[in-house]
């Protein structure tokens, strides 16, 4: 999907969409899941991998320490200090 500087990516398994990742201008990586019932099959991981091969650089705040672990498995490292502006704590890495 495009559209207004945004790109979506899913990941679908018999025509049921299990994970989803967006980049919102140009390389702002924004709303990644995989359903809780596929987490830990490597969806995530191929899912980025391949959204990634379009980009040579994503940036994303992450709202949990799960998060922080699995990016920095992918390669993201810190890029800011974590900061709370709508009442949640968020990492920002790249």
């Amino acid at each position: 999907m495009h559209g207004r500087g945004r790109r979506e990516f899913c990941a679908v398994m018999n025509g049921v969409i299990v994970g989803h990742v967006a980049f919102k201008s140009t390389n702002f990586l924004s709303l990644p899941f995989v359903r809780k019932e596929f987490q830990s099959r490597g969806i995530g991981c191929r899912l980025l991998a391949e959204t990634l091969h379009q980009f040579h650089e994503a940036t994303v705040t992450l709202p949990s320490d799960l998060a922080v672990k699995f990016y920095a498995r992918m390669g993201f490292k810190l890029s800011g200090e974590r900061f709370n502006d709508t009442g949640a704590w968020n990492t920002p890495v790249k």
